[in-house]
């Protein structure tokens, strides 16, 4: 090859052999219009280096005297002083074994040796291409590194290269449609800084295998974000540009070319980090669905894996459940999308997940789910919201109503056996394309259900509608919280998935805390049953009608109580539900805040000797008075009110067995 351009040269004495070992294009002459080694003795012309237009020195020069290696120094002290006369115009490159770092100045570069004879075929390919001698080439950057290469598909190539013979190469020749991760996961941890796909047939889609790799950074690690360049002599064909992972071509890191393009292809292409990655891969790609997956069934997976990043450090113990999904583009894309790169500053590619602490956590409970979709891993990952719960029972089958649950099951949930249930608002396949009322809804209809069934049952919707106007008729109709099982069709930031996780969580502890109330209110359905029966005949309908009354002015305020006005709406109920026992005394004329009175009351008319619910009785008349009259009692503090189980439902305990001699 004719060529006008000046000489690099190279002066090196090859002692070791390792000039011929690392470049043998060199030795071969591949490039001698342009590149001249010179191995000196002691009558070695310094002069030809004038007309040079780079000089790469090895600084532990020896010269060969004599058929022996002698002391270089003093040519090579001579040389560095001829550049120096001649003003620094010529670039110069000093390198050794010794060199730990590379330096860069205005025009001289100093660097080791290995790094010198793995950038030295950069530099020439792009001296020849552009007549410019850029040392800024030398420096060895993770971005620019070219030093372990995966070839998928003609090794060939290698011959066609004056970069690729200097570096670790491995040849993967040919690989099944769905193996090519299985194939590569043995180079995760082998820095692996760039991938070629080589001259493949037609069949392969090259485009839609370099996607793969690229979207499987949790799979493949580093080897993610190695530069991917495709060699293809034919160029893409308009049914590969009309692809949707033909969005690849217009991200960072990614190139295609011809296989006598390859050197500048390797020069310009650099290798991704944590937020090249983010800003000039994900950020610039266009992803649709897949049309083998609804919206519905999509968003299950990519909510079960969302909610998972919070509870646990991997997704192995859901990995079975999402194993379909992980290969969805889409999914696999928002997926990565919504991760926080910011935090991945430690060299590792994906951010460190941040785990909800167990002490945020509800302890113990019974449970129950119901969601056609709870044996597909949600069991799994709601219970590891709670923190060493007592059982979880399922429903995972599709359900039209709430006459579909189990009998067995609807008798616990009449009882208020479970402290929390847990009910998908999507029971039926078909909901996920009808478009219909909101209360028309399985889910919807089954809230109904257990509401109606008993009230204090408390209950967390999980939904993947984010609709503003049906979370409201969901918490009108009786649900006490929600969980948005989050779909890659919206995207939130990772800050509001983790609010989101936060919030399930939270809504758990706090429904676990109300769930005396379904106990509540079947012991005062019992209450009621009893006064109704008056079987002593004491009780007149007027005082009939006054108890139940305060029965439910202080149900409904308990059931009320959350959030600011937990205390007073906590307070309030336990008043009313006392004056159940202050209208007995008023109406057999035993007062009303006179704890005496209540004895006898409760001795002589009604016949109590259990002084048990005597104690009781009188420790809540002592309470009322401390609360409504601000006036102390000795060995009684009212502050245990406030507490649901221990305040409330001990009321209604004492209050059932006083009702029970009605």
């Amino acid at each position: 090859m004719e060529t006008n351009l000046k000489k690099i040269y190279i002066i090196d004495d090859d002692q070791y052999g390792e000039m011929t070992t690392h470049c043998p294009y060199i030795v071969d002459g591949k490039y001698s219009s342009v590149v001249e080694w010179i191995r000196p003795d002691n009558s070695f012309d310094k002069s030809v280096l004038e007309n040079a237009s780079c000089i790469c020195i090895h600084s532990s020069l020896r010269i060969l005297s004599d058929n022996k290696y002698v002391s270089g120094d003093n040519l090579l002290q001579d040389i560095i002083c001829d550049i120096c006369e001649m003003g620094g115009r010529i670039p110069v490159v000093k390198y050794s074994k010794g060199t730990t770092e590379t330096d860069i100045d205005d025009g001289y570069v100093e660097c080791s040796k290995d790094i010198f004879y793995n950038k030295l075929p950069v530099l020439i390919t792009n001296y020849m291409e552009k007549d410019v001698i850029d040392l800024a080439l030398i420096e060895e950057t993770e971005k620019n590194r070219i030093k372990n290469v995966i070839v998928i598909g003609d090794g060939s190539i290698i011959n066609s290269s004056a970069i690729l013979p200097s570096t670790n190469i491995s040849v993967i020749e040919s690989f099944g449609s769905e193996e090519l991760v299985h194939k590569l996961t043995p180079f995760e941890d082998k820095d692996i800084d760039t991938i070629i796909f080589s001259l493949l047939s037609p069949e392969y889609n090259c485009l839609d295998y370099a996607m793969t790799i690229r979207l499987s950074v949790e799979e493949l690690g580093k080897l993610a974000i190695a530069r991917i360049i495709v060699v293809n002599n034919n160029g893409l064909s308009i049914e590969e540009r009309k692809e949707q992972s033909a969005t690849l071509l217009m991200t960072d890191g990614f190139a295609v070319g011809k296989m006598d393009e390859i050197d500048s292809l390797l020069r310009s292409t650099k290798r991704l980090d944590s937020m090249s990655y983010k800003e000039g891969f994900l950020d610039a790609l266009s992803i649709s669905p897949m049309p083998q997956y609804g919206h519905h069934s999509l968003a299950n997976e990519w909510g079960l894996m969302v909610l998972n990043r919070f509870l646990c450090e991997n997704d192995e113990n859901i990995r079975q459940y999402i194993e379909g999904a992980k290969n969805n583009q889409l999914f696999k894309y928002a997926s990565l999308s919504c991760m926080d790169w910011s935090g991945s500053s430690d060299g590792s590619i994906i951010p460190k997940r941040e785990i909800i602490k167990q002490s945020l956590k509800a302890k113990g409970g019974r449970y129950l789910i119901i969601d056609d979709k709870a044996d597909d891993g949600w069991k799994e990952v709601i219970s590891r919201c709670i923190n060493k719960l007592d059982s979880m029972d399922v429903i995972s089958k599709e359900i039209a109503g709430y006459e579909d649950i189990p009998t067995a099951c609807r008798e616990h949930i009449k009882e208020g056996y479970y402290d929390v249930i847990f009910l998908d608002f999507r029971l039926l396949s078909s909901e996920e394309i009808e478009n219909k009322e909101i209360d028309l809804f399985s889910g919807m209809k089954v809230l109904k259900g257990i509401k109606t069934s008993n009230p204090g049952n408390q209950v967390i919707m999980l939904t993947a509608t984010n609709k503003s106007w049906n979370l409201k008729a969901l918490i009108d109709n009786g649900a006490d919280g929600y969980y948005l099982k989050e779909s890659p069709f919206y995207s939130f930031s990772n800050e509001v998935s983790l609010y989101n996780a936060l919030n399930l969580v939270e809504c758990i502890r706090k429904c676990r805390q109300k769930g005396y109330l379904s106990e509540s209110f079947m012991r005062i359905q019992t209450i009621k049953a009893n006064i109704s029966n008056n079987s002593n005949g004491i009780l007149t309908e007027e005082t009939r009608n006054s108890l139940k009354v305060q029965l439910d002015i202080s149900y409904n305020l308990i059931s009320k109580a959350n959030g600011v006005d937990n205390k007073n709406c906590t307070a309030f109920a336990f008043v009313a539900l006392e004056m159940f026992i202050a209208i007995l005394c008023d109406k057999f004329g035993r007062g009303t805040t006179n704890p005496d009175k209540l004895r006898d009351l409760l001795g002589t008319i009604f016949g109590i000797s259990d002084s048990t619910v005597i104690d009781e009785g009188i420790e809540m008349i002592r309470a009322r008075n401390e609360y409504v009259h601000q006036y102390n009692v000795d060995g009684t503090s009212y502050e245990y009110i406030y507490s649901g189980k221990n305040g409330y439902l001990r009321l209604v305990k004492c209050i059932e067995s006083i009702s029970n001699y009605f």
